[in-house]
């Protein structure tokens, strides 16, 4: 029983993972105009506006998958350690600055045909403010168990009441690059 809590427990912050990336997705539209920039290909203008405007609100950092850092260029031809960055990790580690975290990333199912995080969106997030995307579970999860007729065969159902929203969403800095 505890192996079957730890697939429904991974299952249920997975279901949160994604819907607080839905969130921040459609937080897009409602961001102030220097907030965000949406292009088919990377415009070093942009992301450098971009992320001005967030550091504004505190030390900013670009959240993103590997594919979308791979798109940042090197500050000049002869960043050394963007180029040993590139070399072994595929990305540049910083950009102009500021520290790019990557998102890990994986398949919807063992088609490997649908990715987990999209991959045409950096978050641009202030590192000193208060966490953007608030997450409130209400009550304990509810586990129901069914023997089912005929088959003999065990059906469990699990609810969980789970709410978030964003709260300040000038701090946030949104890039999408549609070409991804």
């Amino acid at each position: 029983m505890s192996e079957l809590q730890e697939i429904i427990l991974e299952q249920a912050a997975y279901q949160v993972f994604m819907d607080v990336q839905t969130l921040l997705i459609s937080t897009y539209a409602s961001l102030p105009a220097n907030n965000k920039h949406q292009a088919s290909s990377f415009v070093e203008a942009e992301m450098d506006k971009v992320v001005s405007t967030v550091s504004a609100y505190g030390t900013p950092v670009i959240m993103c998958t590997k594919k979308f850092a791979a798109t940042l260029p090197l500050v000049t031809q002869y960043d050394q350690k963007g180029i040993t960055d590139i070399h072994n990790n595929g990305h540049i580690q910083d950009y102009k600055g500021t520290r790019v975290v990557i998102l890990e990333q994986s398949f919807v199912d063992e088609t490997n045909t649908e990715v987990v995080v999209d991959e045409e969106f950096a978050y641009i997030l202030p590192m000193s403010a208060d966490s953007l995307v608030k997450v409130v579970y209400e009550g304990q999860m509810i586990i129901t168990e069914n023997k089912l007729r005929g088959t003999g065969a065990m059906e469990f159902q699990f609810e969980q009441t789970v709410g978030m929203t964003t709260v300040y969403a000038n701090n946030l800095g949104i890039y999408q690059n549609t070409a991804l």
